[in-house]
């Protein structure tokens, strides 16, 4: 084996100190000024501004800006939900603390660049501790601007992605780098690395225990082959490591456990004689820490929660069950993802990936330490699962494989290189197939332009809004997308968001939009938000449906959704306002907002949504429209015969209705009944260019009736904003 690993051995270079900075430096500026390309970009696109800066990209960034914010403002009145106490909001407002000069907006802006492209340091040093710095600079220039390293790190794109795999890789570097030079110092790096990971990132002990077990097996090995003592330091390394791994759990204890029992160690001068207290540390800590993390437990919900996908789920209520359709199975980062799109997320290209493999297993058949890194490997893969046994977790996991799929096509472009005499002609060649590894990426970042969660006129209205509610106390009401936005401008409570929608959190929301009652509508929206305070007042984790159903006596929830219609309903006592948000964006989605309350509570039987497309127009000549859906499938409206030619099917329309609006924002509607049998109807939003194919219950729809048509009841719906691209309605109940 050891003659198969000097094959692919390279001439070893560490290079001093100034040098390695410099390459360090290098591989991370090279990381900023790639993502500095989005903003050049979008420099002209005027609604991607609000407050003089650009706003983020992400809906997630806004719960995490909602906790900075929190904290620098030192409101009297923080929601429950915001994230004060997260390692993204607390380092964001230390760094606007020490930065005064910059804008809150421009901060976060910019964080993910300039913190994302920190990967770079663990990579370049992980090449440095295994002799093959070259290997590290070229990895780590690959892996700042990966397909999904840059998605989830670009401009804009604040969120904890930042720095949940720079953490850990540096973990990574410390246990290679103490084992490659058995210095103590690295004890207590892999520790405090770990801790300040988990802390960070709380599941990130899931990749630093699989670092553990791997370093168990390691250290097991080099000690039946008893290298030298190699292995009491293996085992002092794993000591630390399970140390930092659990000790969050005991806060600043934890931390100081890890300084003191380094301090103890570092007394020892050989590596044999404290052994035997070494293996009673070991297997006590090692034991704890799984415990008191909660690690098996977490591990197992997140394998539940992206591998095993079911469409639905059963919540316990009184003597039965409630049945709620399983998020995961309808947001996109978490499904199955085509091979094609896993590899180029991983390595830019198909063939690259391929490459980068082979190199991975070179690069671990000559240096063995790298076999800690196959939890890297082991999540990022998990991405796409195993075709037909084990479903794939979902594009988010890619980015894991990322630093170690990226030291795997830079060693074999320097293997490729090694068998070159001429210096030139070598240097010649790891310049080219170094962009050739580059440029997939780089085309990547060229043809990927995301827009801003909202636009300007959007944040405006939300403006508009938080002058009018009680701050941190009123509900805004839209789906769970846009949670985290609208918590964050309008300073109002919602009942979903980015972090809370599971199926028993989104139904209420599904109801209140997709039924065509709109008193069954409101009356759900008063229940929701009550139930909701009183759920939270309590800390009770049974779903809010479950309580409404055992106050009002009802032990069957279809009964109970019924009764939402009838007239003697006695609804709770109002104790704040509550309002509809409802963005034209949400018609991109609503087909599956609807699914959500398409499930028969008892039986989980789920039944056929309404049915709702929606389109934009690539042509209209001829009294011929032809329209696309998001799968660019193309469908065809015959105005001249009133029908929509959609796929092999002919389908006469019942109604036609144009939207518009004045130059004062009011709406101008026209209809015309076309076919009285008609199937689907038509709704032209003609200011965006798009077209919504419904049905009548689609139609009929909260959302439909109140955004497009502004067909509302004025006893249960009181208009507050009514501008093209957003609608705000208060609800009266």
């Amino acid at each position: 084996m050891d003659e198969i690993a000097n094959f692919f051995k390279l001439k070893e270079d560490r290079f001093d100190l100034k040098t390695l900075i410099l390459l360090i430096f290098i591989a991370w500026a090279f990381g900023v000024i790639c993502r500095m390309y989005w903003i050049y970009v979008v420099a002209d696109v005027s609604e991607f501004y609000w407050l003089g800066q650009f706003m983020i990209n992400t809906n997630d960034g806004y719960y995490w800006a909602e906790g900075a914010r929190d904290l620098l403002e030192n409101p009297s009145v923080i929601d429950e939900l915001s994230p004060v106490g997260r390692g993204l909001p607390i380092i964001t407002a230390f760094l606007a603390k020490c930065l005064p000069f910059l804008s809150f907006e421009t901060l976060i802006l910019y964080m993910p660049a300039f913190i994302g492209s920190l990967l770079a340091i663990p990579i370049v040093l992980i090449g440095r501790a295994i002799g093959a710095t070259r290997v590290g600079f070229v990895g780590a220039m690959i892996a700042v601007i990966a397909w999904s390293y840059y998605n989830r790190t670009m401009i804009g794109y604040y969120d904890d992605d930042m720095l949940v795999l720079v953490l850990p890789t540096f973990v990574l570097y410390a246990l290679i780098a103490g084992i490659c030079s058995k210095k103590s110092i690295y004890l207590l790096l892999s520790a405090l690395f770990a801790f300040a990971s988990v802390w960070y990132y709380h599941n990130s002990q899931l990749i630093i225990f699989g670092m553990a077990f791997i370093l168990l097996i390691y250290a097991i090995v080099s000690h039946i082959n008893g290298k030298n003592g190699e292995w009491a330091y293996n085992y002092k390394l794993l000591l630390f490591l399970a140390l930092g791994a659990g000790a969050l759990q005991f806060g600043l204890a934890g931390f100081a456990a890890i300084v003191v029992v380094f301090a103890i160690f570092a007394k020892f001068e050989k590596q044999t004689s404290e052994a035997s207290i070494l293996f009673s540390l070991l297997a006590v800590t090692f034991g704890a820490s799984l415990y008191f993390s909660g690690a098996i437990m977490h591990f197992w919900h997140q394998f539940a929660g992206y591998i095993i996908r079911d469409q639905t789920f059963a919540v316990a209520s009184g003597d039965a069950a409630l049945h709620f359709v399983n998020v995961a199975a309808t947001v996109r980062e978490a499904g199955e993802i085509p091979f094609v799109e896993f590899s180029s997320r991983i390595s830019g290209h198909p063939a690259a990936f391929f490459i980068a493999l082979i190199g991975t297993i070179l690069l671990l058949i000559r240096h063995r330490t790298l076999a800690l890194a196959l939890p890297f490997i082991g999540m990022g893969f998990m991405a796409y699962g195993i075709p037909n046994v084990i479903s794939g977790g979902g594009l988010r996991f890619t980015i894991y494989a990322v630093p170690i799929m990226a030291l795997g096509i830079s060693y074999v472009i320097f293997l490729a290189a090694n068998i070159i005499e001429s210096d030139l002609i070598r240097r010649a060649v790891i310049a080219v197939f170094s962009v050739a590894a580059l440029l997939p990426h780089l085309l990547h970042i060229n043809a990927y332009i995301m827009p801003t969660v909202f636009y300007s006129h959007e944040v405006e209205q939300l403006n508009k809004l938080k002058e009018q509610i009680e701050t941190r106390k009123d509900y805004a009401i839209s789906w769970w997308d846009y949670g985290y936005p609208i918590r964050y401008y309008a300073y109002a409570k919602t009942l979903a968001d980015g972090g809370k929608h599971g199926g028993a959190d989104n139904y209420a929301p599904s109801l209140i939009l997709s039924t065509d009652d709109q008193t069954s509508a409101a009356r759900m929206a008063r229940l929701a938000v009550e139930y909701t305070e009183r759920q939270i007042a309590t800390q009770s984790y049974e779903p809010i449906l479950s309580l409404m159903m055992s106050d009002y006596n009802v032990s069957n929830p279809e009964r109970f959704l019924y009764n939402l219609g009838e007239q003697n309903l006695t609804m709770p006592e109002k104790t704040r306002e509550v309002y509809l948000v409802l963005p034209q964006r949400m018609s991109d989605i609503f087909g599956t907002v609807m699914r959500f309350s398409s499930i028969e509570l008892a039986s989980g039987r789920q039944f056929e949504p309404p049915f709702f497309l929606n389109t934009r127009v690539v042509s209209d000549q001829d009294n011929v429209i032809t329209l696309v859906d998001n799968r660019s499938d193309a469908i065809t409206i015959d105005r001249k015969n009133g029908t929509i030619q959609l796929g092999s099917q002919k389908i006469p329309i019942k109604h036609f209705f144009a939207i518009g609006y004045d130059q004062n924002e009011h709406l101008i509607k026209r209809s015309q009944a076309i076919h009285q049998n008609g199937s689907l109807s038509v709704i032209a939003l003609q200011y965006m260019g798009a077209f919504l194919l419904v049905d009548d219950r689609a139609l009929n729809s909260v959302f439909i009736q109140l955004f497009a048509l502004e067909n509302y009841d004025p006893s249960l719906f009181e208009p507050i904003i009514l501008s093209p691209l957003i609608k705000i309605y208060r609800v009266l109940i």
